[in-house]
Protein backbone atom coordinates (compact mmCIF):
# COMPACT_ATOMS: atom_id res chain seq x y z
CA UNK A 1 0.00 0.00 0.00
CA UNK A 2 2.77 2.37 1.14
CA UNK A 3 5.30 3.59 -1.35
CA UNK A 4 8.99 2.53 0.27
CA UNK A 5 10.21 5.70 1.93
CA UNK A 6 13.48 6.26 0.03
CA UNK A 7 11.94 5.68 -3.36
CA UNK A 8 11.77 9.62 -4.26
CA UNK A 9 13.22 11.15 -7.52
CA UNK A 10 14.47 13.77 -5.68
CA UNK A 11 16.71 11.95 -3.17
CA UNK A 12 19.88 12.06 -4.83
CA UNK A 13 19.86 15.35 -5.64
CA UNK A 14 19.55 15.94 -1.74
CA UNK A 15 22.28 13.97 -1.10
CA UNK A 16 24.48 16.04 -2.92
CA UNK A 17 23.37 19.56 -1.54
CA UNK A 18 22.71 18.22 2.30
CA UNK A 19 26.56 16.38 2.21
CA UNK A 20 28.02 19.69 0.43
CA UNK A 21 25.99 21.65 3.39
CA UNK A 22 28.80 19.97 5.49
CA UNK A 23 31.53 22.16 3.85
CA UNK A 24 29.68 25.34 4.63
CA UNK A 25 29.72 25.31 8.21
CA UNK A 26 33.30 25.06 9.28
CA UNK A 27 32.42 25.72 13.09
CA UNK A 28 30.51 23.22 14.99
CA UNK A 29 29.61 22.99 18.64
CA UNK A 30 28.86 20.25 21.23
CA UNK A 31 30.31 16.38 21.01
CA UNK A 32 29.17 13.19 19.55
CA UNK A 33 30.13 9.93 21.11
CA UNK A 34 29.56 6.13 19.74
CA UNK A 35 27.23 3.82 22.33
CA UNK A 36 26.47 0.40 22.34
CA UNK A 37 25.92 -1.18 18.66
CA UNK A 38 21.60 -2.03 19.21
CA UNK A 39 21.85 -5.52 19.25
CA UNK A 40 17.87 -5.57 18.03
CA UNK A 41 19.49 -5.55 14.33
CA UNK A 42 20.08 -3.04 11.70
CA UNK A 43 16.95 -1.16 10.74
CA UNK A 44 14.94 1.72 9.60
CA UNK A 45 11.81 3.73 10.27
CA UNK A 46 11.93 2.57 14.35
CA UNK A 47 10.10 4.37 17.01
CA UNK A 48 12.35 6.06 20.02
CA UNK A 49 11.20 7.39 23.15
CA UNK A 50 12.76 8.08 26.78
CA UNK A 51 11.01 7.56 29.93
CA UNK A 52 12.41 7.82 33.58
CA UNK A 53 15.68 8.06 32.23
CA UNK A 54 15.76 5.10 29.86
CA UNK A 55 15.77 5.00 26.23
CA UNK A 56 13.15 2.88 24.02
CA UNK A 57 13.11 1.71 20.14
CA UNK A 58 11.25 -0.39 18.42
CA UNK A 59 9.32 -1.73 15.62
CA UNK A 60 10.60 -0.72 11.88
CA UNK A 61 11.87 -2.76 9.12
CA UNK A 62 14.44 -3.87 6.19
CA UNK A 63 13.77 -4.43 3.05
CA UNK A 64 15.64 -7.99 3.30
CA UNK A 65 13.66 -8.54 6.42
CA UNK A 66 10.00 -8.90 8.40
CA UNK A 67 8.60 -5.94 10.03
CA UNK A 68 9.50 -5.69 13.43
CA UNK A 69 7.36 -5.32 16.26
CA UNK A 70 10.41 -5.77 18.82
CA UNK A 71 10.72 -3.26 22.03
CA UNK A 72 14.28 -2.34 23.74
CA UNK A 73 15.29 -0.15 26.20
CA UNK A 74 18.49 1.75 26.63
CA UNK A 75 20.35 2.29 30.02
CA UNK A 76 23.03 5.76 29.26
CA UNK A 77 24.40 4.70 32.83
CA UNK A 78 25.57 0.76 31.99
CA UNK A 79 25.70 1.65 28.09
CA UNK A 80 23.46 -1.59 27.53
CA UNK A 81 20.65 -3.10 25.76
CA UNK A 82 17.86 -5.22 27.29
CA UNK A 83 15.24 -6.39 25.45
CA UNK A 84 12.00 -5.56 26.17
CA UNK A 85 8.19 -7.22 25.93
CA UNK A 86 7.03 -7.37 22.21
CA UNK A 87 3.80 -5.81 21.08
CA UNK A 88 1.11 -7.93 21.83
CA UNK A 89 -0.35 -7.91 18.14
CA UNK A 90 -1.68 -10.18 15.61
CA UNK A 91 0.19 -7.80 13.10
CA UNK A 92 3.72 -8.87 11.59
CA UNK A 93 4.84 -5.68 12.69
CA UNK A 94 5.06 -2.06 11.96
CA UNK A 95 6.82 0.58 10.36
CA UNK A 96 6.79 4.54 10.26
CA UNK A 97 5.05 4.71 13.15
CA UNK A 98 4.99 7.48 15.94
CA UNK A 99 5.28 7.40 19.74
CA UNK A 100 4.93 9.75 23.04
CA UNK A 101 5.79 9.58 26.37
CA UNK A 102 2.67 10.77 29.30
CA UNK A 103 3.61 10.72 32.91
CA UNK A 104 5.95 7.28 33.22
CA UNK A 105 4.17 5.27 30.02
CA UNK A 106 4.85 4.92 26.91
CA UNK A 107 2.29 5.36 24.30
CA UNK A 108 3.26 4.27 19.96
CA UNK A 109 0.64 4.87 17.02
CA UNK A 110 1.25 2.15 14.64
CA UNK A 111 -0.70 1.71 11.17
CA UNK A 112 -1.85 -1.72 10.10
CA UNK A 113 -4.40 -1.78 6.63
CA UNK A 114 -7.36 -0.64 8.65
CA UNK A 115 -6.47 1.57 11.69
CA UNK A 116 -3.74 3.84 13.54
CA UNK A 117 -3.63 1.98 16.62
CA UNK A 118 -2.77 2.85 19.60
CA UNK A 119 -0.52 0.76 22.67
CA UNK A 120 0.17 1.73 25.86
CA UNK A 121 3.36 0.46 27.17
CA UNK A 122 4.06 0.10 31.50
CA UNK A 123 7.49 0.63 32.39
CA UNK A 124 6.79 -0.95 35.83
CA UNK A 125 4.98 -4.07 34.87
CA UNK A 126 6.92 -4.70 31.24
CA UNK A 127 3.29 -4.91 29.60
CA UNK A 128 1.47 -3.38 26.72
CA UNK A 129 -2.45 -2.46 26.56
CA UNK A 130 -4.25 -1.59 23.93
CA UNK A 131 -5.73 1.88 24.03
CA UNK A 132 -8.38 4.30 22.01
CA UNK A 133 -7.43 3.67 18.35
CA UNK A 134 -6.83 7.20 16.08
CA UNK A 135 -10.65 8.52 15.16
CA UNK A 136 -9.39 9.03 11.50
CA UNK A 137 -7.98 6.95 8.55
CA UNK A 138 -4.77 4.79 8.95
CA UNK A 139 -1.44 6.34 7.82
CA UNK A 140 1.76 6.20 8.62
CA UNK A 141 4.83 8.45 8.90
CA UNK A 142 2.96 10.88 11.15
CA UNK A 143 3.90 13.38 13.77
CA UNK A 144 3.72 12.94 17.50
CA UNK A 145 4.23 15.20 20.82
CA UNK A 146 3.69 15.16 24.09
CA UNK A 147 2.08 18.09 26.67
CA UNK A 148 1.08 17.28 30.17
CA UNK A 149 -1.14 14.37 30.25
CA UNK A 150 -2.48 14.72 26.34
CA UNK A 151 -0.44 13.32 23.25
CA UNK A 152 -0.50 15.21 20.35
CA UNK A 153 -0.60 12.99 16.66
CA UNK A 154 -1.07 14.36 13.39
CA UNK A 155 0.07 14.80 9.11
CA UNK A 156 1.40 11.38 7.58
CA UNK A 157 0.53 9.67 4.22
CA UNK A 158 -2.39 7.11 3.51
CA UNK A 159 -0.63 6.09 0.32
CA UNK A 160 -2.77 8.02 -1.81
CA UNK A 161 -2.51 11.63 -0.03
CA UNK A 162 -0.74 13.89 3.29
CA UNK A 163 -2.56 15.30 5.65
CA UNK A 164 -2.79 18.39 7.97
CA UNK A 165 -4.68 17.59 10.68
CA UNK A 166 -3.90 16.71 14.42
CA UNK A 167 -5.47 15.35 17.09
CA UNK A 168 -5.06 15.42 20.83
CA UNK A 169 -5.21 12.05 23.30
CA UNK A 170 -6.57 12.16 26.74
CA UNK A 171 -4.65 9.88 28.57
CA UNK A 172 -7.25 9.95 31.71
CA UNK A 173 -10.22 9.68 29.42
CA UNK A 174 -9.02 7.66 26.48
CA UNK A 175 -10.08 9.39 24.11
CA UNK A 176 -9.26 11.97 20.83
CA UNK A 177 -10.38 15.23 19.71
CA UNK A 178 -9.54 16.89 17.10
CA UNK A 179 -7.44 20.22 17.43
CA UNK A 180 -6.31 23.06 14.69
CA UNK A 181 -5.15 21.92 11.97
CA UNK A 182 -1.60 22.26 10.86
CA UNK A 183 -0.72 25.92 9.71
CA UNK A 184 2.08 24.04 7.36
CA UNK A 185 -0.14 22.40 5.43
CA UNK A 186 -0.04 18.23 4.35
CA UNK A 187 2.74 16.73 4.82
CA UNK A 188 4.87 13.91 6.00
CA UNK A 189 7.72 12.65 8.12
CA UNK A 190 7.98 16.13 10.03
CA UNK A 191 9.77 15.80 13.43
CA UNK A 192 8.39 17.12 16.68
CA UNK A 193 9.35 17.50 19.85
CA UNK A 194 8.09 19.13 23.74
CA UNK A 195 9.80 22.46 25.17
CA UNK A 196 7.72 24.71 27.68
CA UNK A 197 4.29 23.30 27.73
CA UNK A 198 4.41 23.90 23.70
CA UNK A 199 4.89 21.24 20.85
CA UNK A 200 7.10 21.94 18.04
CA UNK A 201 6.85 20.74 14.72
CA UNK A 202 8.92 21.40 11.35
CA UNK A 203 10.38 20.01 8.10
CA UNK A 204 9.00 16.64 6.34
CA UNK A 205 7.81 16.84 2.53
CA UNK A 206 4.84 17.19 0.65
CA UNK A 207 5.96 14.96 -1.85
CA UNK A 208 7.92 17.11 -4.16
CA UNK A 209 9.56 19.43 -1.85
CA UNK A 210 11.08 18.86 1.54
CA UNK A 211 10.20 21.83 3.85
CA UNK A 212 12.23 23.83 5.84
CA UNK A 213 9.38 25.95 8.32
CA UNK A 214 9.11 25.71 11.35
CA UNK A 215 5.70 25.89 13.88
CA UNK A 216 4.97 26.17 17.79
CA UNK A 217 1.60 24.78 18.44
CA UNK A 218 -0.27 26.65 21.87
CA UNK A 219 -2.80 23.97 23.80
CA UNK A 220 -4.32 26.34 26.02
CA UNK A 221 -4.83 28.92 22.30
CA UNK A 222 -5.45 25.74 20.03
CA UNK A 223 -3.26 27.60 17.65
CA UNK A 224 -0.29 27.00 15.52
CA UNK A 225 2.18 30.12 15.20
CA UNK A 226 5.37 30.28 12.21
CA UNK A 227 8.86 30.05 13.65
CA UNK A 228 12.13 30.91 12.36
CA UNK A 229 13.05 28.34 9.52
CA UNK A 230 15.16 25.50 10.07
CA UNK A 231 19.07 26.25 9.36
CA UNK A 232 20.13 24.85 7.32
CA UNK A 233 18.22 25.16 4.78
CA UNK A 234 18.11 21.91 2.62
CA UNK A 235 15.64 19.42 -0.24
CA UNK A 236 16.72 16.70 2.90
CA UNK A 237 13.93 15.96 5.16
CA UNK A 238 15.01 16.50 8.91
CA UNK A 239 14.46 13.07 9.96
CA UNK A 240 15.25 13.23 13.53
CA UNK A 241 14.37 15.91 16.63
CA UNK A 242 14.25 15.84 20.05
CA UNK A 243 14.01 18.45 23.30
CA UNK A 244 16.59 18.43 26.15
CA UNK A 245 14.80 20.18 28.63
CA UNK A 246 17.89 21.09 30.82
CA UNK A 247 18.86 23.88 28.95
CA UNK A 248 15.23 24.43 27.20
CA UNK A 249 17.08 23.91 23.65
CA UNK A 250 15.16 22.21 20.57
CA UNK A 251 17.50 19.84 18.07
CA UNK A 252 17.13 18.68 14.62
CA UNK A 253 19.05 16.20 12.14
CA UNK A 254 18.69 16.41 8.38
CA UNK A 255 20.95 14.48 6.15
CA UNK A 256 24.31 14.84 8.19
CA UNK A 257 23.57 18.32 9.04
CA UNK A 258 22.48 19.13 12.74
CA UNK A 259 21.05 22.04 14.51
CA UNK A 260 19.63 23.33 17.67
CA UNK A 261 16.65 25.66 18.30
CA UNK A 262 16.46 28.47 21.04
CA UNK A 263 13.20 28.78 21.75
CA UNK A 264 13.77 32.58 23.49
CA UNK A 265 15.38 33.75 20.37
CA UNK A 266 13.44 32.06 17.93
CA UNK A 267 16.43 31.30 16.48
CA UNK A 268 18.56 27.68 14.85
CA UNK A 269 22.41 27.43 15.11
CA UNK A 270 24.54 24.80 13.49
CA UNK A 271 26.04 22.52 15.38
CA UNK A 272 28.35 19.47 15.66
CA UNK A 273 28.17 17.56 12.19
CA UNK A 274 26.20 13.91 12.73
CA UNK A 275 29.28 11.35 12.39
CA UNK A 276 27.11 8.53 11.53
CA UNK A 277 27.00 6.89 7.75
CA UNK A 278 23.45 6.63 8.05
CA UNK A 279 21.77 9.78 6.92
CA UNK A 280 17.74 9.02 7.47
CA UNK A 281 15.02 7.10 9.02
CA UNK A 282 16.36 6.88 12.52
CA UNK A 283 15.34 7.20 16.06
CA UNK A 284 15.72 9.99 18.47
CA UNK A 285 15.13 10.62 21.98
CA UNK A 286 17.07 12.77 24.77
CA UNK A 287 17.98 11.60 28.39
CA UNK A 288 18.52 14.06 30.97
CA UNK A 289 21.19 16.62 29.48
CA UNK A 290 21.97 14.26 26.34
CA UNK A 291 20.37 13.43 22.95
CA UNK A 292 20.51 9.88 21.34
CA UNK A 293 20.07 8.97 17.38
CA UNK A 294 19.61 5.64 16.48
CA UNK A 295 19.54 3.40 13.45
CA UNK A 296 18.48 4.75 10.24
CA UNK A 297 19.05 3.94 6.15
CA UNK A 298 19.98 5.52 2.67
CA UNK A 299 18.49 5.26 -0.17
CA UNK A 300 21.08 2.22 -1.18
CA UNK A 301 19.39 0.01 1.18
CA UNK A 302 22.64 0.54 3.72
CA UNK A 303 21.08 -0.18 7.18
CA UNK A 304 22.68 0.51 10.77
CA UNK A 305 22.46 -0.74 13.95
CA UNK A 306 24.38 2.09 15.50
CA UNK A 307 23.27 4.40 18.46
CA UNK A 308 25.11 7.74 18.85
CA UNK A 309 25.19 10.21 21.81
CA UNK A 310 25.09 14.44 21.57
CA UNK A 311 26.47 16.48 24.45
CA UNK A 312 25.51 19.73 24.02
CA UNK A 313 28.77 22.81 24.46
CA UNK A 314 25.95 24.17 26.99
CA UNK A 315 25.60 21.19 29.31
CA UNK A 316 29.04 19.89 29.06
CA UNK A 317 30.97 22.90 29.39
CA UNK A 318 32.83 22.16 26.29
CA UNK A 319 34.01 25.01 23.86
CA UNK A 320 33.53 25.38 20.39
CA UNK A 321 35.38 22.79 18.53
CA UNK A 322 36.33 23.37 14.69
CA UNK A 323 36.09 20.80 12.39
CA UNK A 324 39.52 18.54 11.88
CA UNK A 325 41.79 20.89 9.66
CA UNK A 326 42.92 18.84 6.19
CA UNK A 327 42.63 19.29 2.76
CA UNK A 328 43.01 16.78 -0.31
CA UNK A 329 44.37 17.29 -3.71
CA UNK A 330 44.42 17.14 -7.04
CA UNK A 331 40.59 17.67 -7.05
CA UNK A 332 39.17 17.15 -9.92
CA UNK A 333 41.50 14.61 -10.41
CA UNK A 334 41.11 11.12 -12.44
CA UNK A 335 40.79 9.25 -9.46
CA UNK A 336 43.98 9.28 -7.62
CA UNK A 337 43.85 12.10 -4.02
CA UNK A 338 46.58 13.08 -1.91
CA UNK A 339 45.55 13.94 1.65
CA UNK A 340 46.96 16.13 3.86
CA UNK A 341 46.49 15.92 7.42
CA UNK A 342 48.53 16.63 10.61
CA UNK A 343 46.77 13.51 12.81
CA UNK A 344 48.22 10.17 13.02
CA UNK A 345 45.22 8.14 13.25
CA UNK A 346 42.10 8.89 11.07
CA UNK A 347 39.60 7.44 9.09
CA UNK A 348 38.34 7.85 5.58
CA UNK A 349 34.97 7.30 4.12
CA UNK A 350 33.58 7.84 0.45
CA UNK A 351 30.30 8.29 -0.45
CA UNK A 352 28.62 8.10 -3.74
CA UNK A 353 25.52 10.91 -4.26
CA UNK A 354 23.02 7.76 -3.21
CA UNK A 355 24.73 7.92 0.18
CA UNK A 356 26.61 4.49 -0.61
CA UNK A 357 30.17 3.50 1.16
CA UNK A 358 32.57 3.28 -1.92
CA UNK A 359 35.13 3.62 -0.29
CA UNK A 360 37.04 2.73 3.55
CA UNK A 361 40.67 3.23 4.79
CA UNK A 362 42.58 3.97 8.19
CA UNK A 363 45.40 6.48 8.22
CA UNK A 364 45.98 5.97 4.12
CA UNK A 365 47.11 9.46 2.89
CA UNK A 366 46.71 8.40 -0.72
CA UNK A 367 42.87 7.67 -1.99
CA UNK A 368 42.65 5.16 -5.47
CA UNK A 369 39.79 5.51 -6.88
CA UNK A 370 40.40 5.19 -10.63
CA UNK A 371 38.12 2.15 -11.28
CA UNK A 372 35.16 4.14 -9.86
CA UNK A 373 32.63 5.72 -12.61
CA UNK A 374 33.54 9.88 -13.54
CA UNK A 375 30.88 12.11 -11.20
CA UNK A 376 30.33 13.44 -7.84
CA UNK A 377 31.66 11.68 -4.59
CA UNK A 378 31.74 12.98 -0.78
CA UNK A 379 34.64 12.43 0.93
CA UNK A 380 34.61 12.21 5.49
CA UNK A 381 37.03 11.97 7.26
CA UNK A 382 37.05 11.20 11.12
CA UNK A 383 39.57 11.21 13.57
CA UNK A 384 38.63 11.49 17.53
CA UNK A 385 35.55 14.07 17.45
CA UNK A 386 36.84 15.88 14.63
CA UNK A 387 35.48 15.44 11.31
CA UNK A 388 36.42 16.86 8.00
CA UNK A 389 34.29 16.54 4.81
CA UNK A 390 34.76 17.35 1.43
CA UNK A 391 32.55 17.22 -2.11
CA UNK A 392 35.09 15.30 -4.71
CA UNK A 393 35.09 15.06 -8.78
CA UNK A 394 36.39 11.98 -10.64
CA UNK A 395 37.02 13.44 -14.30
Amino acid sequence: MYLVKFAKDSFQLAMLICICLLQTFSFAQGIWTQKAIFPGGARQELIGLSINGKGYIGTGWQASSPIYKDWWEYDPVLDSWTQKASIPTTDSGYRGGSGFVIGNDGYICVADSAIIALWKYDVTLNSWMQKASFPQNTRIWCSAFSIGNKGYLGLGNDGSGMYSDFYEYDSQSDSWSQIAFFGGGNREDAFAFTLQNKGYVGGGSDGSVSKNDFWVYDPLMDAWTQKANIVPSSPWEADAGFAISTINKGFMKRGFSFSMYDPNTNSWSVKATYPGDIAAATASFSIGSKGYIACGATFSANYSDKLWEYTPDTASGIKEIENLTASIYPNPSSGNFSITINEKEFNVIVYDVTGKVVYESQNEKQINLTDKPKGIYFLKITSDNKIYSQKIIIQ
